[in-house]
């Protein structure tokens, strides 16, 4: 669904792309990882643990300065608490 703001509140932004991805979930908790820069381009890339009805998980949610947002790499069919253990988890690792 197109909206004619641009959110510059990142926080505002990732609740946006989850709550819109994943079918209404919304973020209990969330871990900003890496802020990326080069020459007019950056990326900021979060770590998010949702919730929705039938299940929880976590994702990747990647935010660039050409205002695109997307959510990446998802784990699914998590607890709360386990959702939240693999977001934390997740933010140690190196690509």
């Amino acid at each position: 669904m197109p909206y004619n703001i641009q959110l510059t509140d990142y926080v505002a932004r990732v609740e946006l792309t989850v709550r819109e991805s994943l079918r209404g979930a919304r973020v209990i908790a969330l871990i900003e990882s890496d802020i990326h820069g080069d020459e007019g381009y950056w990326e900021r890339v979060y770590y998010v643990a949702w919730q929705r009805t039938d299940q929880c998980g976590t994702h990747r949610v990647c935010i660039d300065s050409k205002w695109h947002q997307a959510c990446f790499i998802g784990h699914y069919d998590m607890t709360v608490d386990q959702a939240l253990r693999d977001m934390i988890d997740r933010t140690t690792l190196t690509l």
